[in-house]
């Protein structure tokens, strides 16, 4: 590791909201393990007066230098109800053989080193678009999320999050989007993924009513569609959300 100290003022970060010495050291020979090499202050959150790019009830994630370029690193908290990082590892690695979520370049126990996405949040994106009245923009990514969705819904993965989507979902300067966070994941319970993310972009968020009117959806329409998807989840059934949608035509 290139510079030990500067990890070490960020003790807070690295062992957040409980920081032991103990810990902290151990998280330290973790994240130069992972090839870690600085921790960059960045993002809209703050851990005192360092700036983080995202905190949950069981981790935080922060920006760094490490030796596959900059890279978000998830820190599991230390008053998390998780044992360790391994089960959002595997299930990660599941979903990026479908082109799916972050690449993960490494993992330890309390940490997990993945591919740093530059983008704005879907429900800040959507707004915008919609304001725009940018109509071919939006349905092009929206059937992306879809379709990414559904991947995940042949793959056997049900993220778990994706209503509200709003925190799970960033579509990039490129205009692609990616779904983050898999700590809920699981390949144990019925898939719900494309059901859920419509619910969330269709039907019962704030966004979903504006969303229906710039495509000219209709509401009792798509939740038929998904009726019959929750029946039986094929691509038959699927591109009938999309058509419903107005997605596709």
């Amino acid at each position: 590791m290139k510079n030990t100290t500067s990890l070490l003022s960020v003790r807070k970060v690295l062992s957040y909201p409980h920081p032991r010495d103990e810990e902290i050291e151990r998280r330290v020979k973790e994240i130069t393990q992972l090839g870690v090499f600085y921790i960059v202050p960045a993002g809209d959150i703050s851990i005192g007066n360092f700036q983080i790019l995202g905190k949950g009830c069981t981790s935080i994630v922060v920006l760094t230098v490490s030796k596959y370029g900059k890279a978000a690193l998830k820190i599991q908290r230390t008053d998390s109800n998780r044992e360790s990082c391994d089960h959002e590892a595997k299930i990660l690695k599941t979903a990026n053989k479908i082109g799916i979520g972050p690449r993960l370049f490494s993992h330890t126990d309390n940490l997990l080193l993945m591919e740093f996405l530059d983008g704005k949040k879907i429900s800040k994106w959507l707004s915008e678009k919609i304001l725009e009245g940018r109509q071919k923009v939006l349905a092009r990514v929206l059937r992306q999320v879809l379709e990414d969705c559904y991947k995940l819904d042949l793959a056997g993965i049900d993220h778990g999050q994706l209503n509200p989507a709003k925190k799970h979902i960033i579509v990039k300067d490129n205009g692609y989007s990616t779904i983050l966070d898999f700590e809920s994941a699981s390949t144990n319970r019925r898939v719900a993924n494309v059901t859920s993310v419509s619910q969330y972009l269709f039907l019962g968020s704030e966004i979903a009513e504006k969303t229906c009117t710039i495509l000219g959806s209709n509401r009792d329409i798509i939740i038929d569609s998904l009726k019959e998807y929750k029946r039986n989840i094929s691509r038959e059934s699927f591109e009938g959300i999309l058509r419903n949608c107005r997605i596709i035509h």
